[in-house]
């Protein structure tokens, strides 16, 4: 498989996953919701506000998903 199989997206209002079977196709995807603040995109300035939030949204999707942590 020439691309990664697992995809993990951090936005401002969730954390989101996705796994593809190595024939490509989706094998299973997550998202989990975060609170308002917690992850804030910027440039200059420190985007984990909430890091343990962050980190435990991060750790329920790999979990969901069945993904080594």
């Amino acid at each position: 498989m020439p691309y990664a199989p697992v995809a993990i997206e951090l936005a401002p209002d969730r954390v989101a996953a996705a796994r593809w079977n190595r024939a490509g196709s989706l094998d299973g995807y997550a998202v989990e919701s975060l609170p308002a603040g917690a992850l804030v995109p910027s440039a200059v300035e420190a985007n984990l506000v909430n890091s343990p939030l962050v980190k435990a949204a991060v750790a329920k999707v790999c979990e969901r998903l069945r993904l080594p942590r």
